[in-house]
């Protein structure tokens, strides 16, 4: 464990407990923040004294900076205000402070939030609301598919979600299956689908840095789960109970449940002891998950204070009865209880090297004897979903058959589901397997050119709908602190600056200037650019300008922050952040469906500034990586896009973009996404980074931004 990550997470934890590493401490009246450098709202003060900017003097070789010193110098006042909001007693309190971090995140113009895929359009044969249905819910609930032989008409899609919704105001069944039948359809118990790259492991634990997660969660089971109407209901646990103070939660654990190996042969039944193991793992890993159990009695001084397993809150009373207890009330914990907390086959996991406790797993997980999980080997792990994996080929398949064992096996119509690799660079061909019924579904995207044939060929019109998506809000990131050009295998992540020392230090000053990033964001013209994706019909409506949803929570009464700011009840956590945002002169409109940060003449402006300060420190143009993936449409659409935008509006001879096409995704992956730490970033700007809330508090996304490896957004910034 980084010892700075640990200390990071006790100064937070101490603030929350309004504790000290010495005793007990007054709680905080506002945000701790640098005095000495923190503007207030106060517009009665003094101006201060113009002082001129130090010179930046240039180094001799290329050099990383200090990742702590330079995240607190972009991104402290951001986590002083966080850090303040989760110390706070009082929710709408902190909603003030949160707000304010959110502000001085997005005024550090390192981070730009894109679009989500609220909206999409799509063909498809399965029947609308019968895979995921709740934010929090599993992202790939196939158990509850329900799939057409061919793909559903527009028509027939809307009278189903017209029978959906009369459901949740009736006691009504919303039955797809009987709607399709009567209609002419018949109902396929074997689906097709497409990948582009397998997942990391098989242990759903570990899955917090995944890009492909939702593969593991057909053959995982979690506690609850959310029905069609969004509602609760049990699935390992059968029942529970809440102790009337709310700290305790007692859950009675299905019998007969059992972990199944590749081949569908019953290894061991699944109890208590199972939950309280994978729970004790996911502290031991500490990957990320913790971080939402942290309120778990004993939690934390477990993973990150060398305290013990026996003070945790987490026990197995006997096979079939878990309880858990916490230190405070967490309303939230049953909502990320369905899709961030998993258990795992106790026995199995000692059989094939695994062990307990931080530094015992640590050490194990490095030794040639460790083999649990492992992706490329479906036989390495056990499986008690509704689904069990039967093959995993890198490039090729991968294949689930059904549990018939599984205790709600009846209700899974889909017998198989195999997922066939697909590179992206063939999309008339997919788009043709979808139409003929070989693969089940696709999105229809204006730069792949799907969109268009659709339009064209009549498509469109008969099956076309538009789909919600994820809810998650994609965001384009700067590397601040770039420490990769070359990739481990020898492959180049950067041909353009990859052995150019004069050009890596030009960027690196460049970057860490701030109106030099605030020249690259302004000057980006989000409308345009999400329109080359989606198109422009709904590239509006995907806009966002702010990373927490808009209307994720609002105050619960009137409020004023420590400057003597009022706000009523009712405000949007979105107007809040924008009050910030105006305080300290950012010019964004972060109201969703705008093109909210686009000013040109705000960019060259800034441009200019940065230049100034900047001085005969840096040769221009400055050379921004764009890393793309050879013969992938949709990345090449992007990252052209990208570089036109730009250099169109800063001109190419001050910018210029470098589009890097690696050709392969192992390539590609591996110096854009599945690194694991912020020197081995290996682009400079990346925007397939999405993130979204589980539950209705800022903190839930702010924390992702968090210092010392507990954020999972800094190494994308080139830190910790």
């Amino acid at each position: 464990m980084n010892a700075k990550k640990i200390l990071s997470i006790i100064l937070a934890m101490a603030m929350v407990l309004g504790l000290a590493a010495c005793g007990k401490t007054e709680q905080p009246e506002g945000p701790v923040i640098n005095t000495e450098t923190e503007q207030t709202a106060d517009t009665t003060t003094t101006e201060p004294e113009a002082t001129e900017a130090p010179e930046v003097v240039r180094p001799e070789s290329y050099e990383r900076y200090d990742d702590e010193e330079l995240y607190m110098e972009i991104f402290g006042k951001f986590y002083d205000y966080e850090q303040a909001g989760l110390a706070a007693d009082d929710f709408d309190e902190a909603l003030l402070l949160y707000a304010r971090a959110e502000a001085e995140l997005l005024g550090t113009y390192a981070v730009n939030p894109l679009y989500t895929y609220e909206a999409g359009y799509a063909i498809s044969s399965l029947a609308p609301n019968t895979g995921a249905y709740y934010m929090g819910a599993g992202s790939s609930s196939v158990e509850n598919c329900v799939a057409a032989d061919r793909l559903i008409t527009a028509e027939d899609r809307e009278a189903l979600l017209a029978l959906w919704e009369a459901s949740l105001t009736s006691d009504d069944e919303y039955d797809p299956k009987a709607y399709l039948e009567e209609h002419g359809y018949g109902i396929k118990t074997d689906l097709v689908g497409v990948f582009g790259s397998i997942p990391t492991t098989l242990d759903r634990c570990l899955t917090f840095e995944s890009k492909d997660y939702s593969y593991l969660d057909p053959t995982n089971l979690t506690l609850v789960d959310h029905d069609y109407k969004g509602k609760l209901y049990g699935k390992c646990a059968e029942s529970w109970d809440v102790s009337d103070d709310g700290l305790t939660y007692t859950f009675n654990i299905r019998k007969g449940i059992n972990w199944y190996t590749s081949e569908g042969t019953a290894y061991a039944e699944l109890t208590a002891n199972d939950w309280v193991a994978g729970f004790r793992h996911l502290c031991d890993a500490q990957y990320g998950y913790e971080a939402y159990l942290l309120s778990v009695e004993g939690v934390f001084d477990y993973a990150y204070a060398g305290g013990s397993w026996e003070d945790v809150g987490i026990k197995a009373l006997d096979d079939y009865t878990l309880q858990i207890t916490f230190t405070e009330e967490d309303d939230a914990f049953l909502d990320y209880a369905s899709n961030s907390f998993y258990p795992i086959c106790d026995s199995w996991f000692l059989a094939h090297g695994g062990a307990y406790g931080v530094e015992e797993y640590a050490a194990a997980a490095t030794s040639g004897n460790y083999t649990y999980a492992d992706s490329s080997n479906v036989a390495s792990q056990v499986y008690c979903g509704p689904y069990y994996f039967n093959k995993i080929t890198s490039g090729s398949e991968i294949k689930y058959i059904k549990n018939k064992n599984y205790y709600d096996a009846d209700s899974v119509l889909i017998d198989t589901l195999d997922y066939v690799y697909d590179d992206g660079s063939v999309v008339t061909q997919l788009y043709q397997d979808v139409l003929n019924g070989t693969y089940y579904t696709m999105g229809l995207s204006a730069d792949d050119g799907t969109l268009q044939m659709a339009k064209e060929d009549g498509t469109f019109d008969k099956y076309a709908y538009v789909d919600e998506g994820i809810g998650a809000n994609y965001l384009m990131l700067l590397n601040l602190n770039r420490g990769t050009y070359v990739l481990e295998n020898g492959g180049a992540s950067s041909v353009a600056k990859n052995g150019d020392e004069a050009k890596q230090i030009d960027y690196q000053l460049a970057i860490t200037n701030k109106n030099f990033r605030k020249a690259l964001m302004t000057a980006f013209d989000k409308m345009a650019f999400v329109s080359v994706a989606m198109g422009e019909d709904l590239a509006a409506i995907n806009i966002k300008n702010i990373y927490t949803p808009y209307e994720l929570c609002r105050l619960s009464k009137d409020v004023t922050d420590e400057n003597g700011n009022s706000f009523t009840e009712g405000t949007p956590y979105g107007d809040i952040v924008q009050f910030y945002a105006d305080e300290l002169g950012l010019d964004i409109d972060l109201q969703d469906e705008t093109n909210g940060w686009f000013n040109p003449e705000v960019a060259k402006e800034a441009l200019e500034a940065a230049k100034e300060e900047l001085g005969d420190a840096v040769t221009w143009p400055i050379h921004i990586d764009c890393i793309s993936m050879l013969g992938y449409a949709p990345y090449i659409a992007s990252t052209t896009a990208y570089k036109e935008l730009i250099e169109g509006v800063l001109g190419s001879e001050n910018v210029v973009v470098d589009v890097i096409d690696t050709d392969n995704w192992d390539d590609f992956l591996a110096a854009a996404w599945l690194f694991t730490d912020g020197e081995s970033c290996g682009t400079d700007i990346f925007w397939d980074i999405a993130w979204g809330p589980e539950y209705a508090n800022p903190w839930n996304d702010l924390n992702a931004f968090d210092p010392y490896g507990s954020g999972y957004m800094p190494k994308f910034f080139g830190l910790f």
